[in-house]
């Protein structure tokens, strides 16, 4: 059987986009050198839901915009605790039944971080029904989520309460 595409790109991006923590650059050689040789970082792996569609992401990247998962990659390199190494994970389930995780799959993540998304909860179709299903999977692998507006509508979605339009 073919493997499911947010698995093989995941497995390429992880190693593409894996960014360790940085320290500021107003630290002192002394002590990045300190920080270096100190104990292993702890893995704190994340996967960052991509929530726009494929036509929402190539209307920002055609504007000049960064995708909404590259911008999250981007803060949360900049954020993570120091004794921590990201290891980041990218799934994109607006596009594909694919790219949907597995519950057992789901639970080797530390937390789940949602994007916004240009796709209206309200409708009923794919792309936003495998979102809806994708935030359950998390919630039965019992994964913390972070996610505002579009993330917490698809967590309201999946726990059965309406969002009011």
């Amino acid at each position: 059987t073919a493997t499911p595409s947010w698995r093989s790109e995941r497995r390429k991006r992880t190693y593409a986009l894996y960014m360790p923590y940085r320290l500021p650059s107003w630290q002192s050689a002394a002590a990045a050198a300190t920080t270096a040789t100190s104990t292993p970082a702890t893995p704190l792996r994340l996967l960052i839901v991509e929530a726009y569609d494929r036509a929402g992401r190539e209307r920002l990247t055609s504007a000049g915009c960064t995708t909404a998962s590259d911008t999250f990659a981007a803060l949360l390199s900049r954020i993570c605790p120091e004794d921590h190494e990201l290891r980041l994970s990218y799934c994109h389930p607006a596009d594909s039944v694919h790219e949907l995780a597995e519950v057992g799959e789901l639970s080797r993540f530390d937390g789940v971080v949602w994007t916004g998304s240009s796709l209206t909860i309200h409708e009923d179709k794919p792309e936003v029904t495998r979102q809806i299903e994708l935030a359950r999977r998390c919630f039965q692998a019992a994964v913390p989520q972070y996610g505002s507006c579009w993330g917490l509508q698809i967590s309201a979605a999946a726990a059965g309460i309406p969002c009011e339009p």
